[in-house]
């Protein structure tokens, strides 16, 4: 059964069920009960289980060409090698990502999430309609940070693969370029883009940070 296929009866299953179930919960005079758990459950379950087949599948495809037994130069085969990349840079901003924002949700004021709480709000609703808008400003960080390393990501492309293999990026290729090839012009043209491409995620960033502090 292709994943799409399976994904869109598993959705359609999860609407069904919450349509007939709805009534009952909202007869249920003590809000989400052990019914309303059942469904999240069986929803989680579904949606492991449609995430199973589509990486089974999407491995079947791309592991089709691929010699079982033997070993194999990751690095050397393509999508691989590019889905390794990612890999590492994703290692390597995963720590920073992760202090900025657990040091902003612990800047949250206790009686915001307390009122929301007395309110009747669920935990998805707390988080995404109390915390969320006000850690927006370091998520905005976190983002165009990332964004301008992947941009003019450098080391590791030029560390594992030197661009070889469909892995070549824009500030490998101006290395390239500049100190290999000696072609100025087409390095400095390289490095300008790169350039083009930052500036306004960095403009938008002071933007932003400008409006905070007002």
């Amino acid at each position: 059964m292709p994943a799409i296929l399976l994904l869109a009866l598993a959705a359609g299953a999860g609407a069904l069920g919450w349509s007939l179930m709805r009534p009952i919960l909202a007869r249920d005079g003590r809000g989400p009960g052990a019914v309303f758990g059942a469904l999240r459950i069986l929803g989680a379950v579904l949606m492991a289980l449609v995430v199973f087949v589509m990486l089974r599948q999407t491995l079947a495809v791309f592991l089709a060409d691929l010699p079982y037994g033997q070993p194999q130069t990751w690095l050397t085969i393509p999508f691989w090698n590019n889905f390794f990349l990612m890999i590492v840079l994703v290692w390597i901003q995963t720590g920073f990502a992760m202090v900025l924002l657990s040091a902003a949700l612990r800047g949250i004021p206790e009686e915001t999430v307390e009122a929301a709480i007395v309110d009747g709000a669920n935990p998805f609703q707390i988080f995404f309609k109390i915390k969320m808008p006000q850690i927006v400003g370091t998520i905005v960080v976190v983002w165009t940070t990332i964004t301008i390393i992947v941009l003019k990501v450098f080391d590791i492309v030029f560390a594992m693969t030197n661009g070889q293999w469909e892995t070549q990026v824009l500030a490998n290729y101006m290395y390239d370029k500049l100190f290999r090839a000696n072609d100025w012009g087409v390095g400095s043209a390289g490095a300008m883009v790169i350039m083009l491409m930052v500036t306004p995620i960095l403009i938008w960033n002071v933007y932003n940070a400008r409006k905070e502090m007002r």
